[in-house]
C-alpha cells in the first residue's frame, strides 16, 4: 500500500536535532521565567503600594518561579521522548501567557513600565502555546489515522 509523503510536522522523518525543538522551547521559556522570578525581580516588593499592584508584583515573582520550574520539567519530559510533553508544553505556555499578560496589564495600569516586559513574555508564550497546541493536534490526528489504517489492514 502506498503511503503519502510525510507531512512537515511528522517528526518520525526528521533529524534528531529537529526532534529537540520542543525541548529547547520549553527550556528557554522556563529559563526566562526562572530568571525573572529568581534573578531580575528577586526581592522586588511593592510595600505601601495599592493592594492590586502589590499583589500583582508578589504574584508574578512567585508565579514565574513556579511556572519556570514546571517548564524546565516539561523540557526534561520532552527530552526523554514522551509525547505528553507537547500537551503539557501547550498548557503551561498558555498559563504562562495568561499570568504574564494579566500581571503586565496591572503593572502598566499603575505606571510600572516593566509591565511591557511581561506583555512581551505573554506574547511569546501565547505563540508557543498555539504552536505546541497545533503540534499536539497533528500528532493526535496521525495517531488516530494510523490506528484506523491498522484496523483496515487486518
Amino acid at each position: 500500500m502506498d503511503h503519502p509523503p510525510p507531512a512537515p510536522h511528522d517528526r518520525r522523518h526528521t533529524s534528531p536535532f529537529d526532534r529537540l525543538e520542543p525541548v529547547f522551547g520549553a527550556l528557554i521559556s522556563g529559563a526566562v521565567f526562572l530568571y525573572l522570578g529568581f534573578g531580575f525581580w528577586n526581592g522586588r516588593t511593592a510595600t505601601g503600594a495599592p493592594g492590586l499592584y502589590a499583589a500583582a508584583v508578589f504574584g508574578f515573582v512567585m508565579f514565574a518561579r513556579i511556572i519556570g520550574c514546571a517548564m524546565v520539567g516539561v523540557s526534561l519530559i520532552a527530552a526523554v521522548g514522551l509525547r505528553s510533553a507537547v500537551l503539557l508544553d501547550a498548557v503551561l505556555a498558555g498559563v504562562g501567557a495568561i499570568g504574564a499578560g494579566l500581571c503586565g496589564a496591572v503593572w502598566l495600569a499603575y505606571g510600572d513600565g516593566d509591565g511591557w516586559i511581561l506583555l512581551l513574555v505573554a506574547l511569546l508564550n501565547g505563540w508557543a502555546a498555539a504552536s505546541a497546541g497545533r503540534e499536539w493536534r497533528h500528532a493526535s490526528r496521525r495517531t488516530h489515522s494510523a490506528t484506523r489504517e491498522d484496523r483496515h489492514e487486518h
